[in-house]
């Protein structure tokens, strides 16, 4: 019983360090529809802990990057009855 109730803690342990540390919500934002030769604004943000060594990827080919990426980056620190929390938001506009 003792050795279950250490792998539990164990892998309970593991489970919130490791959420954290990946815990991240991406939003793209793109037309519904776009037309052949028509321009357009794609636009993803990453709201995460850490942005700070996020690197953008890469645009797929076959689209034309007429101006861009342009990059937004928020940063926000909150503490309520002693619980602190961050969060950090970075957009990229092409």
């Amino acid at each position: 019983m003792k050795k279950n109730s250490k792998l539990f803690i164990f892998l309970l342990l593991t489970f919130v360090c490791c959420n954290k540390l990946v815990a991240q919500k991406i939003t793209i934002s793109i037309p519904e529809k776009v037309y052949v030769g028509e321009n357009f604004r794609l636009s993803y943000t990453i709201n995460s802990q850490d942005v700070e060594n996020f690197h953008a990827g890469t645009v797929p080919s076959g689209i034309e990057i007429i101006a861009g990426p342009y990059t937004s980056q928020q940063s926000s620190y909150q503490m309520v009855n002693g619980h602190t929390s961050s969060s950090s938001l970075i957009t990229f506009t092409y």
